[in-house]
């Protein structure tokens, strides 16, 4: 009896000093555990956010475990900071997973997510004419770019002609040059692009062999003048001819400077007239259509 009755003096000896330390009776003190902000909400980049939480206890983060958190490169805690550093996102979907932060007996499961870097092409086909880049009447063939991330891009052809893809990621430009056409057959090729996991393609065509002009047409005063034309053919080395269908405009070729010079005599017709200068290479032709305005008309007498 006096054994019960001094056991029963313990306990309430032990909830009164309980009691004085602000402990309800009857309950057990777990700590606490309070998320106070989250920033690991990423974009496709690497990098390092925190999580910041109010605990009188040292936190053990601790990932996922169902294979969703291989992303998460590292986790660090200082005090009540936790830092988590992912690594960029080169794959095609949005990744999420969760961190569950053990405090004491306390937990608070934390979502992290990563958005998707995307390789955007400012063109899915491209067309070149016969000419060679060499040429000095070719166009340039570029078109922009945007790899929204920092993993390598590259470019691969699968055509011989097509000879260079220049990838310039500072400017977001790509320069594509291809070897002139030769062939009366036009012809097809493909630059694949491979960013991270992701993949793109641009379709590039080229035109058949053909003559090239700097200019269509020529228009003429009623004056006699004479006006250029540059011509480029698929055969750096060929020489071209040409011709007119009208008397009143002949046409000279300079196959060494690639110039055509039609010249036109004075006109007194009250109309225009037009003309037609068909430039010739083996079976290929261009034609440049010439016009002539009248002269103006004569001052109203008095």
């Amino acid at each position: 009896m006096k054994r019960l009755l001094y056991i029963s003096m313990l306990l309430f000896a032990a909830l009164f000093a309980a009691c004085d330390d602000g402990l309800e009776v009857g309950k057990v003190d777990l700590g606490y555990l309070e998320l106070v902000s989250s920033n690991v909400d990423f974009d496709y980049r690497s990098g390092t956010g925190r999580i910041i939480v109010d605990t009188e206890h040292e936190v053990t983060p601790v990932k996922a475990e169902d294979g969703s958190a291989t992303w998460i490169r590292d986790i660090s805690v200082d005090k009540n900071v936790v830092s988590v550093t992912v690594d960029e996102n080169i794959e095609l979907k949005y990744r999420n997973t969760f961190i569950t932060l053990v405090a004491g007996d306390r937990r608070v499961v934390v979502p992290v997510s990563q958005g998707i870097g995307l390789l955007k092409l400012g063109a899915s086909t491209m067309s070149f004419n016969s000419l060679p880049t060499s040429s000095r009447l070719v166009d340039n063939r570029t078109f922009s770019f945007s790899p929204v991330g920092s993993d390598i891009l590259s470019a691969s052809v699968n055509a011989n002609w097509i000879t260079s893809v220049k990838l310039n990621r500072e400017t977001g430009i790509a320069t594509i040059e291809a070897t002139g056409n030769t062939t009366t057959t036009p012809r097809t090729g493909e630059i694949n692009f491979v960013f991270g996991k992701q993949t793109a393609k641009i379709t590039v065509t080229q035109e058949a062999a053909a003559i090239f002009t700097n200019l269509t047409s020529l228009t003429f005063s009623h004056e006699a003048s004479s006006q250029e034309v540059a011509f480029d053919i698929p055969d750096s080395n060929g020489d071209v001819t040409a011709s007119s269908n009208q008397t009143w405009a002949t046409v000279r070729v300079n196959n060494a400077t690639k110039i055509a010079t039609v010249t036109v005599e004075a006109s007194t017709r009250t109309s225009a007239r037009t003309a037609t200068v068909t430039i010739r290479y083996g079976s290929m032709i261009k034609n440049v259509s010439v016009t002539q305005t009248p002269p103006p008309p004569p001052p109203p007498a008095n």
